[in-house]
Parts: structure tokens; sequence; C-alpha cells
């Protein structure tokens, strides 16, 4: 996706985060363990703060990832004035210089994207905390998957010993917009390649629902998605990406 329509899909998750009522702040957030929803609007308060902080930093230089947040109500603001200053740090900053990612250095443009799926799948959680989420736009959702398979299915972020790899495959596959992937696992690394080639296992729907059976918000039982194959295998997949 181009950096404007990314943008476009942080705004909309961000809106959403920041309409949260103070009274639902002590609900439990079933699709975060052990969250509530203002444990979950910390959260991506403090990351969005962290974020501007990286991308505004000079080359080499680690940002301090703990920032302490308010508690309570004043969340809510804390959370909106820091989605502003992160769009306003995009407006602004060069978005090719080189910064700190926890994938290797990236352009500050890579930050964009993270940010986006990140607020996406947050603002999907507290909607589902507190009535009936709304949907998750295909190209984002697509988008979103292949973040996750291409830039975080990696030795360096996931241990490859959970999956007892043998070399098995997933394919993954959107049925509402252009998206497919072949996911091959091994000992020492995970190949994703985007392709049609049938895997061990196939998991395949509509691209919101793929995309939230990957981060483990739902099960494949609970969407429009089905699985095709050797469902163990989708699981482990799933387990290790759990972030």
């Amino acid at each position: 996706m181009q950096d404007a329509d990314l943008l476009t899909a942080l705004v909309a998750a961000n809106e959403a985060l920041r309409s949260t009522d103070p009274a639902d702040l002590d609900r439990v957030v079933p699709s975060c363990p052990g969250w509530s929803v203002e444990d979950l609007v910390a959260h991506i308060a403090q990351v969005q703060r962290w974020a501007t902080r990286v991308i505004a930093a000079p080359p080499g230089v680690k940002v301090e990832r703990r920032i302490d947040a308010p508690g309570g109500p004043a969340i809510i603001d804390w959370f909106g004035d820091g989605a502003d200053a992160l769009l306003d740090a995009f407006a602004t900053v060069d978005l090719d210089h080189e910064v700190h990612t926890f994938v290797g250095p990236r352009p500050a443009r890579w930050w964009i994207r993270r940010q986006t799926h990140e607020a996406v799948v947050h603002a999907w959680d507290r909607a589902h905390a507190t009535g009936t989420p709304g949907a998750i736009d295909p190209a984002v959702a697509s988008d979103g998957i292949d973040e996750l398979l291409t830039e975080f299915l990696t030795p360096r972020l996931v241990d490859t010993s959970v999956f007892a790899p043998t070399g098995e495959s997933v394919h993954v596959h959107t049925t509402d917009v252009d998206g497919e992937w072949l996911v091959r696992i091994a000992p020492d690394r995970i190949d994703v390649t985007r392709e049609h080639a049938k895997g061990d296992v196939a998991l395949r729907g509509p691209a919101a629902d793929v995309l939230l059976t990957l981060y483990a918000r739902q099960r494949v039982d609970q969407t429009g998605a089905e699985v095709l194959g050797s469902a163990d295998v989708l699981d482990r997949l799933v387990a290790a990406t759990n972030f």
C-alpha cells in the first residue's frame, strides 16, 4: 500500500481508539488476555509515542522504550495527543532516512506501515471488547498479512523450534482481494514467497478474517475463513507469531 493509504487507515483507527468511552476502561479485552480496555489504550499510546521518538532520532540512536502513561480516563486524551504527534512526525521527517526498527535499520516510512497495522488490530480489539467491531478494509487487512508474513517471520523474532520444523508449509490465500503467500518452515529459516502453491495446510478466506486468525484474535471457526489440510501446522504458526 502507498503511504497515503496507510495513513488514512491509521487516522481512522486512531479516531476509533480516541472515541473510547471512559466508562469502558475497566472492561476485559477478550482478544488480549489479561488486558483491560485501559491497558490496551495505554499500550497503543505508549507504542505510538515511542515510534514518534524513533523516527525523529538521529541515525544510530536507540530510543528508550519505557514511557509512563497516566491512569484512568486521562489515558484517552493522552492517547489522542500522542496520536496527533505521530502524524505530525510522519508529515515532517524525511521518510527515506534510516532509523531503528526491531527488524533492523529501515527507512522511517517503515513505521507508517507498522503503526497503521498496530492501530488497526488494536482498534478492532477495543471494539470487540465494547461491542461489535466494524469490518477491517480488505486492502488494509491484506497488507497487514503481508507485513506479518514477510517482515516478522524470521528466526530473529520467531522461535522456529516451536514448529518442530521438518519443512512444513502454509499457504495463505485471501479471497476478497488479491493476496497469496507460501510459508516454508525449516530448522534455521522461514521462507515466504508470494505465490499460488499447495502447502501442508491452507488458510483461505476474506482478508480481515485471515488477518485476525494469524494474529490469534479469533479462531477460524469464528470467522469466514477455512482451513484445508493439517490444522496443527497452522496452529503452531499462529502460536509462534502471537507476539
